[in-house]
């Protein structure tokens, strides 16, 4: 009797689960732990009162854009384009460059995750990954990546592409915290319907 008890329990403990699984979820991935990336961008720009936008679209859906600004004001050297919580679904990187941008010279280029760095690189491997929509010249300058403004009273546009700005192994990490979050909430769940 004791022992189909136990088996009638343990069964009950399984099934809600693998039944609380798609709601531990939902929780975490929309609510308390989204995934989504930072980027940082290190670079020296020549400019006059520069302006670079971001448009960063979702693959998911054609009305998401992960969007920023930057006023480069006086600032030449050591300028540091950066910006949070980039969904999950983006993988290409698009940038507008406008306002006599003159020259950019990458000396960095990284993403983080939940503070892990998931990309940091620059010079050749960046500019493999860059992509030009004209009247932009590419160079290297040592290690680091030049892009050259053709004609800076026009907008010019550029795209980093190629990334794993996600990792697949960060996706089994974060799996196993949804089961770890599942497990306790299966265990609460289980002693409220024990009680009731």
């Amino acid at each position: 009797m004791l022992k189909k008890l136990n088996q009638s329990n343990s069964k009950r403990i399984v099934e809600l689960f693998i039944l609380l699984i798609p709601i531990s979820f939902l929780i975490l991935f929309i609510g308390y732990f989204p995934v989504c990336f930072s980027l940082k961008l290190d670079a020296s720009i020549k400019h006059l009162d520069g302006v670079i936008i971001s448009y960063n679209r979702s693959n998911t859906s054609l009305n998401i854009y992960y969007g920023s600004k930057w006023f480069l004001g006086n600032n030449t050297d050591d300028i540091v384009i950066s910006t949070q919580n980039n969904g999950f679904d983006v993988d290409k990187l698009i940038f507008n460059a406008e306002s006599g941008i003159e020259k950019i010279q990458f000396h960095n280029f990284s993403t983080s995750i939940w503070g892990i760095e998931t990309v940091n690189t620059s010079g050749i491997d960046l500019g493999q990954h860059t992509y030009l929509n004209g009247g932009i010249t590419p160079s290297l300058e040592g290690d680091e990546l030049v892009l050259t403004i053709d004609n800076p009273d026009q907008e010019s546009m550029f795209m980093i592409t190629g990334y794993d700005f996600i990792p697949f192994w960060f996706w089994i990490l974060y799996g196993i915290i949804v089961l770890l979050v599942n497990a306790v909430f299966t265990f609460i769940v289980d002693k409220i319907l024990s009680r009731f």
